[in-house]
């Protein structure tokens, strides 16, 4: 049985180098081995042609596209419900500010903000909003 020797080095003496002999044959980076596959069988099932996989049924419409179909038969502007594109660039802007809602409904309370509102106000005869909070 061999016998193993462990030298302690005082602090602050250089270590030795490593012994070459003790990584040869270790890899310093990651192999990746291939492995065939267990069942190299392909897997077909025939559909029933009755069912007609595949086939083009009908041109479907999304969510948003009936949206905006709704909006133009209804007389509506891209930015309805908001009176004008300004409100409606004004809106978005709050939203995606990251304000919280208290944030925002404290810098619409603003006098000077309802002040500006109010003045620019025109009645549009395709709202179907009739009064102003």
């Amino acid at each position: 049985m061999p016998i193993l020797t462990t030298t302690i080095h005082p602090p602050g003496s250089p270590s030795p180098a490593p012994d070459p002999a003790l990584n040869a044959g270790k890899r310093r980076h990651a192999a990746v081995e291939e492995v065939e596959d267990e069942e190299d069988e392909r897997y077909v099932e025939d559909f029933p042609e009755d069912m007609n996989a595949g086939e083009w049924q009908e041109h479907c419409k999304t969510y948003f596209q009936k949206l905006r179909d709704e909006q133009k038969d209804a007389g509506n502007t891209p930015w309805y419900p908001f009176e004008t594109e300004d409100e409606w660039e004004l809106a978005k802007w709050l939203m995606t500010l990251g304000l919280s809602q208290k944030k925002t409904d404290e810098y619409l309370k603003l006098k000077v903000v309802r002040t500006w509102s109010e003045s620019n106000y025109i009645v549009s005869p395709i709202s179907s909003r009739s009064t102003r909070e």
